[in-house]
């Protein structure tokens, strides 16, 4: 919060913006108070996704958008996830398996708590092939929209 309010302050050309700190599962934020709601790389980090896209819907505005991102394990590195957690049990992880989703369970739990989808794609698709390394990028991919789309159901990250 103070790093952000720096940097509002350092653009010197009168740009305000009120910086708030909340639980996305309890948004302090009254009903219909937004036209657009973003909520990028964070649902999979709360303990309530369902708890949290509703609360999203609740602050929204009748004909609000949301634009949500969050990491696809419906893909190789999902698989790879599996494998890794089957092969070292006790490995330390950053977030619980249990809040990595799917890219069909996303869709579901948006669909449930209000929100009609538009539109939908995905990016990052990649491979990892040597077990300790960064995986392989294959971003010529990502270059063809057409292709980009009809595989953005396996795409690491999904909006």
């Amino acid at each position: 919060m103070r790093v952000g309010q720096e940097k509002l302050r350092a653009q010197g050309n009168g740009t305000s913006a009120a910086l708030i700190q909340g639980d996305a599962q309890a948004l302090p934020f009254a009903d219909k108070s937004f036209d657009l709601v973003v909520s990028c790389e964070t649902i999979e980090h709360v303990p309530d996704v369902r708890k949290a896209l509703r609360e999203m819907w609740r602050v929204a505005r009748p004909g609000a958008k949301l634009f949500l991102t969050t990491p696809n394990y419906a893909n190789l590195m999902g698989l790879y996830e599996l494998y890794a957690t089957v092969r070292h049990p006790r490995r330390k992880d950053d977030q619980p398996f249990d809040r990595r989703q799917w890219f069909f369970q996303i869709r579901q739990y948006v669909r449930k708590a209000g929100w009609s989808i538009l539109r939908g794609d995905g990016t990052v698709h990649q491979l990892p092939i040597i077990p300790g390394r960064n995986p392989i990028g294959l971003p010529f991919l990502e270059s063809s929209h057409v292709i980009r789309r009809l595989l953005s159901p396996f795409a690491y990250h999904y909006f």
